[in-house]
């Protein structure tokens, strides 16, 4: 189990993101549990497991580290997610193992599945997946 927070970004380094960080250019807002945090961090975690490019490495109940393999020069980053029940949220922190920049790649990835999570998670849609 992890207790402790997500970790700051490294400050030498363009290619993160991270919720728990208050640079202005290192955060990004946390994922919103939209009132039911533990099953917006269950249908995350199916969605992390739907797509090929990502590799669990670790899950708890309340986190999750994996890997994303970049499509065309196959670099690995790190992305956890922590489940905060009692915010209603869940933090985030996506970083590249390598290189200075990743040309906002991190923050899109963390938007994209924002964006997918919020459809997945509105009243119009029932459809989780498992």
């Amino acid at each position: 189990m992890r207790d402790e927070p997500l970790a700051q970004c490294p400050t030498n380094k363009r290619n993160c993101v991270c919720s728990v960080d208050q640079s202005t250019r290192f955060n990004i807002a946390p994922l919103t549990g939209h009132g039911q945090s533990t099953e917006a961090f269950r249908t995350l975690k199916a969605l992390i497991k739907r797509e090929k490019r990502y590799v669990v490495v670790s899950e708890t109940s309340t986190y999750l580290h994996a890997e994303y393999r970049t499509r065309w020069l196959r670099f690995t980053d790190d992305l956890e997610f922590q489940l905060m029940p009692k915010e209603d949220l869940i933090h985030v922190r996506s970083a590249s193992r390598v290189g200075y920049s990743d040309l906002g790649a991190n923050r899109r990835r963390i938007e994209a599945l924002r964006k997918t999570l919020d459809k997945l998670l509105s009243p119009k849609n029932q459809e989780f997946p498992n």
